[in-house]
């Protein structure tokens, strides 16, 4: 019994001292670095490569489809005709649904990495600079805590930029 009372004692002095320690955080804005970092622009670059063409391609199917809509619709319009078009167009939405999921997912694993890349930049800004806590700024309402937005911007950049170096 008397051990128990010790270690509540002791449970108690520590709290109290852990209590006392400083705590020093600060808070960002992640989505906001997130969509200005340099290995975004470099994602959002080489998905607009990636993509654009075969967007061009659909958009042209989309404009045949709505020519092809218009003559079916006509007076005088062949059942065959208006099959055609119903085929037409099942195709045309299968290929565009396959196309916006196919950029869903690269956008997503984009994102993921990107965000991997500023949490990592938050540990060692928070490391260097001695933060025991880094929020996003959504979490928090009407905060008097330092904003470091900019300076996890820069240092999102700089990790990705020694990433990259061979």
């Amino acid at each position: 019994m008397r051990k128990m009372y010790i270690l509540a004692a002791c449970f108690l002095l520590l709290t109290a001292v852990a209590a006392r320690a400083e705590v020093k955080t600060a808070v960002f804005d992640v989505n906001k670095v997130a969509l200005e970092c340099a290995a975004y622009k470099e994602a959002e670059r080489i998905m607009k490569t990636d993509f654009d063409s075969r967007k061009a391609s659909l958009d042209a199917e989309k404009n045949a489809l709505a020519g092809k809509v218009a003559a079916a619709r006509a007076p005088g319009a062949t059942t065959a005709l208006r099959d055609e078009v119903l085929k037409f167009g099942e195709e045309y939405n299968r290929k565009n649904v396959e196309f916006l999921g196919e950029y869903e997912k690269a956008y997503r694993r984009i994102r993921s990495d990107i965000d991997v890349l500023i949490r990592e930049a938050a540990a060692q800004y928070a490391k260097e600079k001695g933060y025991n806590l880094i929020l996003d700024v959504m979490l928090v309402r009407h905060s008097a805590l330092p904003d470091i937005t900019s300076d996890m911007l820069t240092k999102t950049d700089a990790l990705w930029r020694s990433m990259r170096q061979p």
